[in-house]
């Protein structure tokens, strides 16, 4: 449940994520290697610029051959609630230091956290129930606006497609230390597709 699975841009299978207790992006891939069982590998992932505007080019190396069980390795985030006047338009307070929510275009609540791993540097990060995710990769505030629901603005029907969940952004900081943003591997929300309630 500590693993995100996010989808890179050129790599067919899904890579499963988390933010270790020293801040870096730990990879994992699903499957099974030759004579092996079957499990969650150690993996790689590098990253070039690639010649579409502004994205990567990524690559994906499993060095192992044996599956591993990660225990006790997860960043462990504190919630921290934020001013008032600093709580950003659309997000409001719910029960829980740190814990805040907002209202999608579909009219379903979704759950974040104000949070950080070292008491400095804070961020808003994937909740686990009435906590943050332990592990979780830093949500893209941008990207979350953009599909939070304004007082003005009607309701649309969620597609079936993504009643299972729908793509979120996150950050991720390959092991070759480039930071890049990429979606979890979910079906995104087409807003020109939907329709009103």
């Amino acid at each position: 449940k500590y693993y995100t699975p996010i989808r890179l841009q050129g790599i067919e299978p899904t890579v499963y994520v988390f933010t270790d207790k020293e801040g870096a992006t730990q990879f994992r891939v699903y499957g099974r290697a030759p004579d092996a069982k079957r499990g969650f590998y150690v993996a790689t992932v590098m990253a070039t610029v690639s010649d579409a505007e502004g994205g990567w080019d990524f690559t994906l190396d499993v060095p192992d051959t044996k599956p591993l069980r990660d225990m006790q390795v997860f960043a462990l985030y504190k919630g921290k609630n934020l001013p008032k006047e600093e709580v950003p338009a659309g997000i409001r307070k719910g029960q829980g230091t740190g814990l805040y929510f907002f209202f999608n275009v579909f009219g379903k609540r979704e759950n974040l956290f104000w949070a950080s791993s070292d008491g400095e540097t804070y961020a808003w990060y994937l909740p686990n129930g009435s906590r943050p995710l332990a592990g979780s990769p830093e949500l893209n505030a941008d990207a979350f606006a953009e599909r939070m629901h304004r007082e003005e603005d009607k309701y649309y029907r969620m597609p079936k497609e993504l009643s299972g969940g729908y793509a979120k952004e996150v950050f991720i900081t390959t092991t070759d230390g480039k930071t890049a943003m990429v979606s979890t591997d979910y079906p995104a929300i087409v807003m020109a597709d939907l329709k009103e309630r």
